[in-house]
């Protein structure tokens, strides 16, 4: 942060630079360094939904346990999987909560979804309201 929030510019007018400007406030979306926190973001994002495969009370998607995969992430969206039980959702759950207080990011209710296969709806409606979207 303390890069971004020390940047300065100047203005090149016929190849000469011109004077410093403080840039005003965060980053925003266009700015060149976007992309670049937005990848170091998902990465460390990354790794704490791979940390969260650690807890015992863990349990992979059944397709997905020999590979050991509990996140699928591309361009700005977040796949997460798991076995539909109330300790995996839950944790899940509390991974993407704790990223959001460190990175200042939210899920956009709106865009985002929640999806069981092959469960009894009785069992996905009290593990739907763990998530919060």
């Amino acid at each position: 942060m303390q890069c971004v929030e020390t940047a300065s510019f100047s203005v090149a007018v016929n190849g000469d630079l011109y004077g410093f400007f403080k840039k005003q406030c965060g980053v925003h979306q266009g700015d060149p360094l976007s992309p670049y926190l937005f990848i170091a973001c998902m990465e460390y994002f990354s790794r704490m939904l791979k940390q969260s495969t650690q807890h015992t009370d863990f349990n992979f998607h059944p397709k997905c346990c020999a590979l050991g995969v509990n996140h699928l992430a591309f361009a700005d969206d977040v796949l997460l999987l798991c076995q539909c039980d109330i300790q995996s959702v839950s944790i899940l759950n509390q991974q993407l909560l704790a990223f959001e207080r460190m990175s200042g990011l939210d899920t956009n209710d709106v865009k985002s979804s929640i999806y069981f296969g092959g469960v009894r709806e009785v069992l996905s409606l009290p593990s739907c309201a763990l998530l919060a979207f």
